[in-house]
């Protein structure tokens, strides 16, 4: 986390470019998140959030990329308008809404939630912005080999002596490579069956959906061109769906999406952030929060 002196010097640093002195403003911290640091910043009667983007491993991209899809999907009505962008400090300011909150979990589950997204990633989906296809199998690779970080002999070693599962090897090593295969299995899979067509947000959690009379989306980092369903699949896996809100988003959202292609794709969706989680858990200053995204990921992968 940075100290407040340089917080101060880098946002004076983006806020002169905006005509703001560099004593003429205040600012605070936000709540919610942990990829990102946030922070409210004031000038007079003007308002603008500004997140900080961490070195936290797998964003898919960089912060002006981030910025120019972002701004595709304000402009749709879907995303705070964006204001401006520093790539060398890592910093994106929007505007601020005021009254603006994050969703709970639980919120993200309600009946007329799940509708109100639904009807959120319809709009985003017919969205035109320059973003790459998803490599879900390239992606899925970087994910397991950082998490293996330190482990590799001990993994090729298990892979050359699999009958030793039962007997020396530790089940964390078993579990680690049979979801590798697994995860490995499903990105290609996927990559045959779905067609890259749309703007997908691709990181749903309800932290990253904000209301104030209505919804939007906040943190562009992971977005992608790839199938609906995957957006689909992430809302499902980032907010514990049942069977019946995933039957509820499916119905809500329409379309073609069949609810056993949901199925297994919400089981890549959970793979790749277990994956993320792990490799992030090793390298954090603070690794409590990705060991309990992992703990939340293996609840339900566990349960099928």
């Amino acid at each position: 986390m940075e100290s407040p002196r340089s917080v101060r010097a880098v946002l004076a640093g983006v806020l002169t470019d905006l005509g703001v002195s560099p004593d003429g403003f205040r600012y605070r911290a936000l709540r919610g998140g942990f990829n990102n640091r946030s922070y409210l910043v004031a000038a007079g009667e003007r308002r603008w959030v500004v997140k900080f983007r961490s070195q936290t491993l797998g964003p898919l991209l960089g912060v002006a990329a981030e910025a120019e899809v972002m701004a595709a999907a304000a402009r749709a009505g879907l995303a705070p308008a964006v204001v401006a962008h520093e790539e060398a400090a890592g910093l994106l300011v929007t505007e601020y809404r005021a009254g603006a909150r994050s969703l709970s979990t639980r919120a993200a589950r309600e009946r007329g939630n799940i509708e109100r997204m639904a009807a959120l990633l319809r709009r985003l989906h017919a969205v035109a912005a320059p973003v790459a296809p998803f490599e879900v199998e390239r992606v899925a690779q970087s994910y397991v080999q950082a998490a293996a970080a330190g482990a590799e002999h001990k993994i090729a070693r298990a892979r050359r002596h699999p009958a030793q599962y039962g007997g020396d090897w530790d089940d964390g090593t078993r579990l680690f490579i049979e979801r590798a295969d697994e995860l490995l299995a499903l990105a290609r899979r996927f990559e045959s069956a779905f067609p890259a067509a749309v703007l997908c947000h691709n990181d749903l959690a309800a932290a990253n959906i904000l209301h104030d009379g209505q919804l939007v989306l906040v943190d562009f980092e992971y977005a992608v061109l790839a199938a609906p369903i995957l957006d689909l699949a992430n809302l499902a896996v980032m907010n514990r769906y049942s069977d019946r809100e995933r039957a509820a988003l499916l119905e809500a959202y329409g379309g073609e999406i069949d609810a056993d292609d949901l199925r297994w794709v919400a089981r890549l969706v959970a793979l790749l952030g277990w994956f993320w989680a792990a490799a992030n858990e090793r390298r954090a200053s603070e690794p409590a929060v990705y060991a309990r995204i992992r703990g939340d990921l293996s609840a339900q992968l566990e349960a099928g």
